[in-house]
């Protein structure tokens, strides 16, 4: 008995770990992407940007997805890969050089809008509230 009790047990952790990382991509497809673009060495213009858009994640957290991306030359492999994983990979490349950026996307991936440069949390606040009206 113990030994049917838990190979049960085994079985629904191992179906537990197929299900639950699908449900997590389904439910982040289901979110705006909201992807800041940064430079380490853009620290006055990009540390203005980033506590106004971490500040929006958190408060519309059950609605959107939220990435920073490195746009420098040492991180460039790990950024484009998780560019790629976002389906953002376009918006990278053609970004790398206008720092700070921030994009608004659909849960398909079609870019909204995005606004380069510091701009006020208001302005950030109403291009997110676009994006979660369009999804």
């Amino acid at each position: 008995m113990k030994q049917v009790l838990s190979f049960l047990v085994v079985l629904n952790l191992i179906w537990l770990g197929a299900t639950l990382p699908a449900m997590s991509a389904e439910l982040a497809k289901e979110k705006v992407l909201m992807v800041f673009l940064f430079d380490p060495e853009c620290q006055i213009t990009c540390d203005k940007v980033r506590p106004a858009v971490r500040e929006l994640k958190d408060q519309y957290s059950k609605s959107v997805s939220y990435v920073e991306i490195d746009s420098s030359d040492a991180a460039s492999k790990v950024s484009k890969e998780l560019a790629d994983k976002n389906r953002i990979l376009w918006f990278y490349n053609d970004n790398l050089k206008f720092v700070p950026v921030v994009g608004f996307f659909t849960p398909a991936g079609k870019c909204l809008k995005y606004l380069t440069g510091a701009k006020s949390k208001s302005v950030y606040t109403s291009a997110l509230k676009k994006a979660m009206a369009t999804k």
